[in-house]
């Protein structure tokens, strides 16, 4: 397990952001009360800003999300992930991609943003309620995007201020806690790889049902990308992978639409597929 540490590494994304909006527990006590439910039964949200003012750079962060989750693999909670180090230099260049789109949007919002203040008044009639909007400068801050990188955690050296003997049982279950994190981490490989596949066997055999690209392509691309994720070089999932990639995700789409025999096929391949790797998942 500690040679895991040169495979791989932990990583930690931080999206922080201004929403734009505001709780008001004046409006939610009249709409309680008109309602005649209790004042816990909901809550009301004032959009201080145009949603569609905010949308672009929500969208950026959701990109920033998305690709921390392609990279990555599921490690403990509150956001910290595995990020294998064969993935790593992808990581980086997409996740600074989408910072730089980010920030370009969160700029462009910062430009407009002293007009939406002037308008916001009217905008929201009653709602606005003497609300004060912060300034351009005092939300400035509150957008940003970042990545903490630590190392894998390892048993290697470990020592506290213990005894000896404290200090095995707690190194055992450390190495305990990592192998478990571990088989966890590409456990998450294996469901989304049957996931897919399985996507395919539901989709086509149905003979009439219509279906994007992107039901093939999808595989192709997490296909290509699992010898980056398996950091613990797992032989099996790289057989199936081989095998996946050579019966399903060579098929052209359009052939799969036009040829009723191919597509009968195709179910069954996918079938045979998820069968071998029942015993992995």
């Amino acid at each position: 397990m500690n040679n895991l540490k040169q495979k791989a590494m932990l990583v930690q994304l931080r999206i922080s952001m201004w929403t734009g909006r505001s709780k008001d527990s004046i409006v939610t006590e009249e709409v309680c009360s008109s309602k005649q439910s209790e004042h816990d039964a909901g809550a009301w949200w004032t959009y201080l800003i145009p949603k569609k003012d905010i949308q672009p750079i929500e969208k950026a962060a959701g990109k920033c999300r998305a690709i921390h989750e392609r990279y990555t693999l599921p490690w403990l909670d509150g956001g910290v992930r595995v990020l294998p180090a064969d993935a790593f230099m992808d990581y980086r260049d997409a996740i600074s991609n989408v910072k730089n789109e980010f920030y370009q949007e969160v700029k462009t919002f910062l430009q407009k943003y002293p007009s939406l203040v002037a308008t916001a008044n009217q905008r929201l009639g009653k709602l606005a309620n003497n609300k004060c909007l912060p300034t351009a400068d005092e939300i400035r801050n509150r957008y940003g995007i970042k990545t903490n990188i630590l190392p894998f955690p390892t048993t290697q050296d470990f020592r506290v201020d213990l005894a000896d003997e404290d200090n095995e049982t707690i190194r055992n279950d450390v190495e305990s806690s990592i192998k478990e994190m571990s088989n966890q981490a590409m456990m998450s490989i294996w469901e989304k790889l049957g996931k897919m596949v399985r996507r395919i066997e539901d989709t086509l055999k149905d003979p009439d049902k219509k279906f994007k690209n992107s039901l093939i392509n999808n595989l192709s691309e997490f296909c290509n990308l699992i010898p980056k994720l398996n950091f613990t070089e797992n032989q099996d999932l790289e057989n199936i992978r081989k095998e996946v990639v050579d019966s399903l995700t060579k098929l052209r789409p359009d052939d799969l639409r036009e040829n009723k025999q191919l597509r009968r096929d195709t179910t069954d391949t996918a079938k045979k597929m998820l069968e071998k790797m029942k015993s992995y998942m």
